[in-house]
């Protein structure tokens, strides 16, 4: 009796243990392994080669590839504090006139905040659009301007128009250390054209254009990069100059006073200048300094206008100004 209770004990033991078996290992169609959830694609636009000054920001941007166009803007950091993301949005969606839109393929062209004050953080906001038209990504990326101290300056000293003793008319612009002491050399940029753009937007775009071929060539500090006078001349800004348009840089001078030419054309009107000072620790000055001629002014001397910025310390937002083939002359 003993004998065939324990048996049927161990048969039911054996079918108990196959049917948890069977539940804990059954059959994938009955139940699913769930898929892991999918990685998000990042969707941003971020800035690059960021320059500061005194009185503003230059900088290029860095999109995601599946970014079509992006929207950027700068506030003040003390008001972000108050701005969420979805406000962000909204603004963007309601006030897009007051961002600046820029395609993607754009982006490494830069762009110019200007008309900042001195020693003051600002948050640059760029909000993505997708290839599909779906919103992206919003970033901030916080800067602070240069404080306007210990800056080396260039003075501008005079312009005329000479002959050489082969008969060539060059413009001839004078310049010279600024008087506070602290420029130890500089650099002195001349462009004459038909047209006319910002003058103010041209010093900070090829001051930043400036410092990259700097950076990428430290030794321009002591050479010149543009050696010719007699003609067309396509280094940095290359492409973006038109045909009517002709530059010229003069290497960093260490001189207190020098005279830097540039061939003259009848067809010009406007003569260009734009002035960076180096400090003795090979620093460049953060405050732009030049101006403009205008040749249809019978003024006696012509009359040289210089670069104005024009602050408001009560501006919480700046629509930044983006570099293109059309902005220089």
């Amino acid at each position: 009796m003993k004998k065939y209770l324990w048996s049927s004990f161990a048969a039911m033991m054996v079918v108990l243990l196959s049917a948890g078996f069977a539940s804990c290992g059954g059959d994938d169609d009955d139940d699913p392994v769930p898929e892991p959830n999918p990685i998000p694609v990042s969707c941003s636009t971020t800035p690059t080669s960021v320059l500061t000054f005194v009185h503003g920001v230059v900088m290029n941007f860095q999109c995601d590839p599946n970014v079509q166009f992006f929207y950027c803007r700068a506030f003040l950091k003390s008001s972000m504090a108050v701005r969420t993301d979805a406000e962000i949005i909204q603004s963007v969606q309601g006030e897009g006139d007051l961002w600046e839109r820029t395609a993607a393929a754009d982006a490494e062209y830069p762009a110019a905040f200007t008309d900042m004050s001195p020693n003051t953080t600002w948050t640059v906001v760029t909000v993505s659009y997708k290839k599909d038209g779906s919103l992206g990504d919003v970033v901030k990326y916080d800067v602070t301007t240069q404080a306007d101290v210990n800056q080396p300056e260039v003075n501008y000293d005079g312009a005329d128009i000479e002959q050489d003793a082969n008969g060539t008319y060059y413009y001839t612009v004078s310049a010279r250390k600024g008087d506070n002491g602290y420029c130890s050399k500089y650099y002195v940029w001349l462009g004459a054209g038909t047209q006319m753009s910002s003058v103010l937007l041209n010093g900070y775009y090829t001051y930043w254009y400036l410092n990259k071929e700097i950076s990428l060539n430290p030794s321009s500090h002591t050479t010149k990069i543009n050696e010719k006078l007699d003609k067309v001349i396509y280094s940095w800004t290359s492409q973006n100059f038109t045909s009517d348009c002709r530059e010229y840089l003069d290497g960093a001078k260490s001189q207190d006073t020098s005279v830097t030419k540039l061939r003259f054309s009848l067809d010009d009107r406007y003569l260009q200048m734009f002035f960076w000072g180096i400090d003795a620790d090979g620093k460049l000055s953060g405050s732009v300094s030049g101006g403009y001629i205008d040749f249809e002014d019978d003024s006696a001397p012509r009359r040289f206008i210089p670069i104005k910025h024009t602050i408001d310390p009560s501006i919480e937002s700046i629509k930044p100004q983006t570099y293109n083939k059309n902005s220089l002359f």
